[in-house]
């Protein structure tokens, strides 16, 4: 995989412009959040609780059909370097 830093900026303006065609999420959108295990109590007990969210989010209405961990992970590209995942 490449870094953006090594992509053309031809090609880099043009997923520019896809990525800020999406229209932001609104107070009505709802989101799906993929959680590490090791946060994951955190999470329920809301002992970390944050006024944001970061890491790998999705629209629901995108990811509805990934049944599987397999789906998911290829889906969403979690094979990042440095992720839990």
């Amino acid at each position: 995989m490449k870094s953006y830093k090594a992509v053309d900026d031809d090609i880099l303006a043009r997923i520019t412009k896809i990525r800020n065609s999406i229209p932001d999420p609104t107070n009505e959108t709802v989101l799906q959040k993929v959680v590490d295990s090791s946060k994951l109590d955190s999470y329920l007990s809301r002992t970390q609780y944050s006024t944001g969210v970061s890491g790998s989010i999705a629209k629901f209405s995108d990811v509805q059909d990934l049944k599987t961990y397999k789906d998911t992970y290829n889906a969403l590209r979690l094979d990042y370097e440095g992720t839990p995942f």
